[in-house]
């Protein structure tokens, strides 16, 4: 870390220089920064941005001089090395690094002067926790509301799930809010997942999709089979398996996902970091649309390897709460169910079943468990299988069971039969 935190502090003012905007996104100080020209060119960007002015090389060098800010062709190599998509991840590891230093010098300070060990738990805490300070207050807030009653709203509308009865449970995917949907493998929540993406996508949100199981190819064929209603088991050989009628409506149904414009990530292993930061790039490229966030699924996500697998999930379901509120989109993340739910007479899940929770339950404004009687009935084949999606806790709302129907072959869900 030592070795590279100056690489990472160049990146990070190299961002800021090319983009303004990213001067003020984290909780950043001077005072973080180790290298002492760094912490005095991000001071100077602050005030620059702060007086509403331009925060370029010439506007630095002209107001601060060129050998405080440490010349120009030092600035010019700080733009080289920006790094747009990593900035979230690179601001973080700035800020650790920041709060190993305060930790050190605690420990250090509190050895010479002889601190009792609560004030050095006490010192260390909010190290650990430092963050810049925000508004607590409600007042400004409050006076926004006087006219609500008396003017249309102007509230983002809730993602619709495309079911009307879960609709009405829990109002749809809404900003800010984190919703886990969590079943044993096979019963059916990664063709679920496609089907929320491509009800946002045909209502003009933008669904971005970290598949971290499954190849981006292998998702396309799955929405691809639900879009034109084709058996999966004929995509593996498309030429041979598709009636010619269906080989007439391939390219209407292809360019019709292309007009979606689903975003798919599918590498492996990403971090809570690595997801916002791939977020806030899709965000970019698409000014003023509502964005969605799904994950397939949660334990496959990057953790702390120095934690238990509990700890290591409730550190990433709290960030991705985090993600969901930060970035102002809703975010649905697929689980994976535990096996205590075999060894029970009764198969249907409950909080408890999702694996290594953690705080899951507790992060979570919405969790949705699913279950079908078909999946433990053996030698039984239908066309069309009824998944019971159990809103098991609602923050904000009311909790139930809700069902649907899901046609395998296709991948696609139908609110009832005949639909």
């Amino acid at each position: 870390m030592a070795e590279n935190i100056e690489l990472v502090e160049k990146s990070v003012l190299g961002v800021m220089l090319l983009h303004n905007e990213y001067i003020a996104d984290h909780a950043l100080q001077p005072a973080m920064f180790a290298i002492p020209l760094h912490a005095r060119i991000y001071q100077a960007m602050q005030k620059l941005r702060a007086d509403e002015r331009i925060v370029d090389r010439v506007m630095l060098m002209t107001l601060y001089g060129a050998e405080a800010m440490g010349g120009a062709e030092f600035l010019a190599s700080l733009e080289h090395v920006a790094n747009v998509e990593k900035f979230s991840v690179y601001a973080q590891l700035l800020l650790e690094a920041y709060r190993e230093r305060r930790k050190q010098h605690i420990l250090q300070i509190a050895q010479q002067e002889n601190w009792s060990i609560p004030v050095i738990q006490e010192a260390l805490d909010q190290a650990a926790s430092y963050e810049l300070y925000t508004d607590t207050s409600i007042t400004e807030y409050v006076v926004s509301q006087l006219e609500v009653p008396f003017e249309p709203s102007m509230q983002q509308p809730a993602v619709t799930t495309g079911f009307q009865q879960l609709n009405q449970v829990i109002d749809g995917f809404k900003n800010g809010e984190l919703t886990i949907v969590a079943a044993r493998p096979s019963i059916g929540k990664t063709d679920l997942m496609n089907h929320f993406a491509l009800q946002a996508a045909k209502h003009h949100m933008v669904p971005i999709i970290f598949s971290l199981e499954m190849s981006r190819s292998s998702l396309v064929s799955r929405f691809i089979a639900n879009l034109g209603g084709y058996n999966r088991t004929k995509l593996r050989n498309p030429h041979d398996a598709l009636s010619e009628q269906q080989k007439k409506t391939w390219s209407i149904v292809l360019n019709k996902l292309c007009q979606l414009g689903l975003q798919i990530d599918d590498r492996s292993n990403l971090s809570v970091e690595q997801v916002r930061a791939q977020t806030r790039h899709v965000m970019r490229k698409h000014p003023g649309k509502q964005c969605i966030v799904f994950i397939d699924y949660l334990q496959m996500m990057q953790g702390d390897p120095a934690l238990n697998s509990t700890q290591s999930l409730g550190l990433i379901s709290k960030g991705l709460k985090a993600l969901a509120k930060d970035f102002a989109c809703p975010v649905v993340c697929l689980a994976q169910l535990n096996r205590n739910v075999e060894s029970r007479q009764s198969k249907r899940p409950v909080l408890s079943d999702i694996r290594d929770s953690g705080n899951i339950e507790q992060d979570a404004d919405i969790v949705i468990l699913l279950y079908r009687d078909s999946y433990y009935a053996e030698g039984q084949v239908r066309q069309l299988d009824r998944l019971e999606m159990n809103v098991a806790k609602n923050r904000n709302g009311p909790t139930g069971v809700v069902s649907a129907y899901y046609a395998r072959g296709t991948g696609r869900y139908f609110e009832e039969v005949g639909k």
